[in-house]
């Protein structure tokens, strides 16, 4: 008896140190990972292929038995290929996640929660405020999980010919919304054919009226019902201030027809004034522009309270799939994404805003820097980050009636007061919907200083 225990006890251990030999999950020990993995960038552009392939090159000297197939595929049809490979369970084994699907991936359990990889590897203290009270905070609190680690924050704010606002000699003592639409209008020349505005028409259209009309409901989108906030007698009025820009020849006519890269072309190229955009703008305009054509104004203060209501958050995040069959190495490969160094790296090439606390030193991330005006406004105690559309899952409505809908009105086919309410109503069903099976999940707008 006592031999055979003797003998139990020996394969026990060799049974655990074949175990804890197979795991990488802490990020070190390359050589005990071996097998394939995909990663799939959603947004890809020469620029951040060349940075994932070098990245890929230097994950291999630690990890030199993981091959990783990166692919990629465009931003307008990622939603759909993504879901798609879900369905079939082929998604690849890292996930670039835009942070409007995680409720559905999360819902489908497409996904898996990296809390244990993140507690067994220690660097949860080396993430910014941020990434701790903000990305991972809203996961926890509607998910339970931590789902994804955010690959930069990006924030929003008024890109602005420089220039042309010198030209006209042009000063504004003050910036609000009714600023920016005085300012639309006076850099708007048809004779040098210029225009105020880069206007988006196509997707992402809602996004901007809404930054506008949550301006006057504290950043709020729901009442405790689950009701949507953004219809009101009032609010139709200030939908028809806002889409005036395009329907009063402040911006192009085919801009009906813009979404980012059209919006971006036409600002860098001379045609508009004014691109309301984030973060990743500045290294175009850092490469097709003069220093002394353009700047970056915050988002506009609310004409109410005097504070700032707008979107921040990740660029994307990195996930890992929970069809993966090597889910140790893709873990391990968002790891080695997310060091400082790599991440510093990744920021400058997106000009994204980090989410180590340890590269906070970095020239290109300092007060003289290129990313100064956003991390000023981050950094604001009057910055409030706006409640998002919700926790459900809003992806069909993002890739079509949120801005289908304006274009309807935008081509005079039905009324502002019709547009606003029909918009209203859809997210104010599926919000009340999903409160039937998770009641206290109201969005709430936050601070990103205070925490509230």
């Amino acid at each position: 008896m006592r031999r055979a225990t003797v003998i139990l006890v020996a394969v026990l251990m060799l049974f655990t140190a074949v175990l804890s030999g197979c795991s990488g999950s802490s990020g070190t020990g390359g050589g005990k990972l071996k097998g394939k993995i995909s990663f799939m960038d959603v947004s890809p552009r020469p620029e951040r292929e060349q940075f994932f392939r070098n990245m890929i090159t230097e994950f291999n000297k630690e990890y030199p038995d993981v091959e990783v197939d990166y692919q990629t595929v465009p931003w307008d049809d990622a939603a759909t290929k993504l879901t798609n490979m879900a369905a079939a369970k082929q998604l690849p084994d890292v996930i670039n996640i835009y942070t409007g699907w995680i409720p559905q991936f999360v819902a489908a359990e497409w996904m898996i929660p990296l809390d244990t990889y993140l507690d067994n590897a220690g660097i949860k203290d080396k993430f910014t405020a941020f990434t701790k009270g903000y990305y991972w905070a809203e996961q926890q609190e509607i998910y339970g999980h931590i789902y994804s680690i955010p690959d930069g924050l990006m924030s929003g704010g008024i890109f602005v010919r420089k220039d042309w606002m010198e030209e006209k000699n042009i000063e504004l003592s003050s910036w609000t919304w009714d600023d920016y639409f005085y300012l639309i209008e006076a850099l708007t020349d048809p004779e040098q054919n210029r225009y105020g505005s880069s206007y988006r028409g196509a997707r992402g259209a809602f996004d901007r009226i809404r930054e506008y009309l949550v301006s006057f409901t504290e950043g709020r989108m729901y009442d405790d019902e689950g009701n949507c906030l953004l219809y009101s007698e009032e609010n139709v009025e200030r939908f028809i201030k806002f889409t005036d820009v395009y329907m009063k020849g402040y911006a192009p006519k085919d801009a009906i027809n813009w979404g980012f890269t059209e919006m971006v072309d036409n600002f860098t190229g001379g045609l508009t004034g004014t691109l309301n955009n984030d973060t990743e703008v500045v290294a175009i305009c850092q490469e097709r522009m003069e220093d002394s054509q353009w700047t970056v104004l915050p988002l506009p203060a609310s004409t109410v309270d005097g504070k700032t209501y707008g979107a921040s958050g990740a660029s994307y995040g990195y996930a890992v799939s929970s069809f993966s069959k090597n889910q140790d190495a893709a873990w391990a490969f968002i790891e080695f994404l997310s060091r400082p160094e790599n991440n510093a790296e990744y920021c400058k090439v997106m000009t994204l805003i980090p989410i180590r606390t340890d590269v906070e030193n970095d020239p290109f991330f300092s007060e003289e820097g290129p990313m100064a005006g956003f991390l000023a406004q981050v950094n604001d105690p009057n910055f409030v980050v706006m409640a998002s559309y919700g926790p459900f899952d809003y992806t069909d409505l993002h890739q079509g009636p949120l801005h289908a809908e304006v274009q309807l009105y935008l081509q005079g086919k039905q009324s502002a007061d019709e547009t606003l309410k029909k918009l209203s109503d859809e997210l104010a069903s599926r919000m009340k919907a999903y409160l039937k099976d998770n009641p206290g999940t109201i969005p709430q707008p936050k601070s990103l200083v205070s925490g509230d």
